[in-house]
């Protein structure tokens, strides 16, 4: 049985193009609530994928429900949920599940920083 661990109110840090480029592998870094409002927490995710960028706009346009993509043996799904809220479930290994609810506005934020990735 696999454990689950929430995190709501999620913002993005930054998102990094790892070298060299025919690889296609992103560093996307997130802040993570501390409960104090003080997003210190740093929960990074690999993400490998050459259509990355693409598949999350067919999520942002509501033309997909889901996003997978995967980094070795883990599996990042990207999602918006009935509510309207986008998040992540990372699976940074097996029998782990951590599920990501980004904050309004920060899934955008994601998106806009592909023109400077």
């Amino acid at each position: 049985m696999a454990d689950w661990i929430r995190k709501d109110d999620v913002k993005f840090n930054d998102l990094y193009k790892k070298m060299p480029d025919i690889y296609n592998q992103y560093l996307l870094i997130l802040g993570v609530n501390n409960d104090k409002n003080i997003f210190l927490d740093r929960y990074e995710i690999n993400i490998q994928d050459h259509e990355f960028q693409k598949e999350l706009l067919k999520l942002k346009e509501g033309n997909k429900d889901r996003c997978y993509f995967a980094f070795g043996m883990q599996d990042i799904d990207f999602y918006k949920s009935k509510e309207g809220k986008f998040g992540i479930t990372h699976s940074p290994y097996s029998g782990l599940n951590v599920q990501l609810i980004l904050v309004d506005g920060e899934f955008e934020r994601i998106l806009e920083c592909f023109g400077q990735v």
